[in-house]
């Protein structure tokens, strides 16, 4: 599975994008504020529904309301099932890899795909659903996915921090690794009893006068009393779930770990899962030394183990020359953004010559990730360049 065509619309500094992603490693590079982040922001919004979304009058471009957040994610390679007629075969679109356009009938010699959708209005409410001109034209409610498949489509995302990820909750990638936590629910059921009962062999004067006092009132008001008040451990109070069950090293947890080795084994467990599902990275050096980042793209770029498994599609962001001199001219998209209008451009489409494109990659990466640039012949007209540079 993964994602041939992102558009854009009204979400945050972008006023409008449309964008044909590679197959395997896209990293978007660009100055501050090109809205690299929120374009990874949309895609996740649009293929991890949440019915507690709470949108904000912020992500809509220049706070305008009036015109409603349009998000339009493809994707193609999805599971054979989606095919079918009493699933989604009658929303199947066409995409050609030729042209990079998608059509929107599946006819032949097209892969099918299917465009999800994600808009925001006024009412700030997030609404998910399925999109072909077929839907659009008709005058009903547009159809959506079934939650169990939503989960089939989700992409998981790396940010700065990982602890959420070295946990079994619901959105962590260590759920995808297993897949079958079918006892967890009952051993969490038992942990709960067992507190309870722990807490009960305790010491309970602490607790008596108080407790005394309250039997007092009950029975004053006439409020019925089964065999006496006591104080007892309530385990839905203290909230026992998968989430709170996590990774541990000889009793220490792995979120204890430093940034960048938690990010490290996070990332490994992303892409253990990455031929299933689309990974993303959010500053992929955060944390990193050099050597470790050169590991990690290295990691992310091979296969993962197993028959017929291909390179998985993720996408990840940079402000660090390291990660463009370890990547390649293909793996780089350069974004730039000018009142609203967001450009993602591959850099190895931008030249002729894809040799020299490496070269200027390596030898110059810094050059790639400001706005402008200024050419000095030499060493000499650098130090005077850099002597102007005030704050």
């Amino acid at each position: 599975m993964r994602i041939v065509s992102v558009d854009i619309e009204h979400f945050r500094g972008i006023e409008s994008l449309h964008w044909s992603p590679a197959p395997g490693m896209n990293c978007l590079i660009g100055p501050g504020d090109s809205t690299k982040t929120s374009i990874l922001d949309a895609i996740e919004l649009c293929l991890n529904p949440k019915p507690y979304t709470l949108a904000d009058d912020c992500d809509f471009y220049n706070l305008d309301t009036s015109k409603p957040v349009d998000i339009m994610v493809t994707l193609v390679d999805l599971p054979t099932a989606f095919l079918s007629e009493e699933r989604y075969g009658m929303q199947m679109r066409g995409w050609n890899a030729e042209t990079l356009k998608i059509e929107d009938e599946p006819n032949e010699g097209l892969h099918y795909a299917l465009t999800l959708r994600m808009t925001i209005d006024a009412s700030l409410e997030a609404r998910w659903s399925l999109y072909n001109d077929r839907i659009n034209a008709a005058e009903k409610d547009p159809p959506t996915l079934r939650y169990k498949d939503w989960k089939l489509l989700s992409v998981t995302r790396l940010g700065p921090y990982a602890e959420r990820h070295l946990a079994w909750g619901r959105s962590s990638v260590l759920t995808r690794v297993g897949e079958s936590n079918s006892g967890c629910s009952l051993q969490l059921a038992d942990a709960g009893r067992a507190a309870r009962k722990a807490f009960g062999d305790t010491n309970q004067n602490i607790f008596k006068s108080v407790i005394d006092r309250v039997e007092i009132l009950s029975r004053k008001f006439s409020v019925p009393v089964r065999g006496g008040y006591a104080a007892a451990l309530d385990v839905d109070g203290v909230n026992i779930t998968a989430g709170g069950v996590s990774l541990h090293d000889d009793g220490l947890p792995l979120r204890m770990l430093g940034t960048g080795s938690s990010r490290l084994i996070v990332s490994a467990l992303q892409h253990e899962v990455g031929h299933q599902h689309i990974s993303m990275i959010d500053e992929v050096e955060f944390g990193l030394e050099p050597h470790r980042i050169a590991r990690l793209l290295k990691l992310l770029k091979t296969a993962p183990a197993g028959e017929g498994a291909s390179q998985a599609q993720i996408f990840i962001t940079t402000h660090s020359p390291v990660v463009i001199c370890e990547l390649k001219a293909e793996d780089i998209f350069s974004v730039r953004s000018s009142a609203g209008v967001t450009e993602v451009k591959s850099i190895s489409a931008a030249v002729r010559k894809l040799g020299t494109a490496q070269r200027h990659l390596r030898g110059a990466p810094e050059a790639f990730l400001a706005r402008r640039i200024v050419v000095g012949e030499g060493r000499t007209e650098q130090g005077i360049v850099r002597g102007l540079d005030i704050p």
